[in-house]
């Protein structure tokens, strides 16, 4: 058994979906696993046939790779089951962890309504609002049927006062019966199970990670970072636990760095000013990130959070069980005496660049030795 780590090198939108699919299409009866953060992650796999931006489900669907939404995934059965419409006729399959935590429509409308106010640059799909309110009222797929609507919407009236924010008038809405039909509806479309086990089931493992490491808390600037473990922390965790070795930890970052939301953007400026003719159709601009932001790659700041991690992952399991590699995306959007830079930097300061990507499909991928 082999296990592939996939982990965004800066603020996301590194490329981890691409790097998903061409690993997926390289190994044998394997199992993609979405492990930390939730629906506000898009992974963008494009094909000769279509262009998807995955949510829920993995980017292996397209080659028939199931997908195990971990117990630190944070569920949404509303945009679930939306993206599942457009999926079908693939027949994905998808197996959800018991204790996956789920986000509500209230856990949106706070979010939103908060980030009003406060301006952190959240995506406005309730995912910092869903962890917090977690820890008081859970809601998993184990107590759905028992879940007290009621004490939401109190709890989420409490929470506006101490942020002296205007309530909306939205959260007098009794939303139980339709959401807990969501919920049913999405269990129509794939199982449950309870514990990470099911993964022995396959011969390779895909962990599939969502946002990147500068936006954590252990790398990243308080107070625009996530409290998801964007990490390996996680994915480690789970090969501990499994008895899992042969490790690859694939860091991926794009040829240039990229921020959507508000937070510290070192030498930040503009996609023409960088001589980039992209048309990203992934990042749009919208109310709550606003643009999408650009600036040449900051080696020294993402080679110090890889090499943090990397060596964080060798402390919990051991050397020779965890071997490191670089991935870097976008090559195609700079001149080729730029990239040649960045390579070298990379291959310096953190580590092999072994996948060099110059286009947005699998076969764009280039693997060195």
């Amino acid at each position: 058994m082999s296990v592939k780590i996939v982990l965004g090198a800066a603020y996301g939108d590194e490329g981890k979906g691409l790097m998903v699919d061409y690993f997926s299409r390289h190994l044998k009866d394997c199992i993609v696993v979405r492990f930390n953060g939730g629906s506000q992650a898009g992974h963008t796999v494009v094909t000769d046939k279509i262009r998807h931006e995955f949510h829920h489900f993995g980017s292996g669907t397209f080659v028939n790779c199931p997908t195990f939404l971990g117990s630190d995934f944070i569920l949404n059965p509303i945009m679930f089951n939306r993206e599942y419409q457009t999926l079908k006729s693939y027949n994905p399959k998808v197996i959800i962890h018991n204790n996956c935590i789920i986000t509500t429509p209230v856990d949106m409308l706070l979010n939103q309504l908060i980030d009003k106010k406060l301006n952190h640059g959240s995506c406005g799909l309730g995912i910092n609002e869903t962890i917090l309110r977690h820890k008081i009222l859970p809601l998993t797929l184990e107590n759905y049927k028992t879940f007290n609507y009621a004490d939401l919407n109190q709890y989420a009236l409490g929470r506006l006062r101490k942020l002296n924010i205007e309530p909306s008038d939205k959260l007098n809405v009794d939303i139980s019966n339709l959401f807990t039909k969501e919920i049913e509806t999405m269990l129509l479309y794939c199982r449950k199970h309870n514990g990470n086990d099911i993964l022995r089931d396959f011969d390779n493992i895909i962990f599939e990670g969502a946002q990147g490491l500068l936006l954590s808390e252990r790398y990243g600037k308080m107070p625009h970072c996530t409290p998801s473990e964007t990490g390996s922390v996680t994915p480690i965790e789970i090969c501990k636990e499994l008895d899992l070795e042969n490790i690859e930890i694939c860091y991926v970052t794009r040829a240039y760095t990229t921020r959507h939301g508000a937070g510290e953007l070192e030498g930040e400026t503009t996609k023409d000013e960088m001589g980039l003719k992209i048309k990203d159709e992934t990042n749009i601009d919208n109310v709550f990130q606003g643009k999408f932001r650009y600036a040449p790659l900051s080696v020294d700041l993402i080679a110090d959070a890889i090499n943090k991690d990397s060596s964080a992952a060798v402390e919990r399991l051991k050397p020779s069980a965890i071997k490191k590699s670089i991935a870097v995306t976008c090559l195609d959007q700079l001149s080729q005496e730029s990239h040649g830079r960045i390579i070298e930097s990379l291959d310096i300061k953190c580590g092999h660049v072994e996948y060099k990507s110059y286009g947005n499909t699998h076969q764009d991928i280039v693997k060195t030795i």
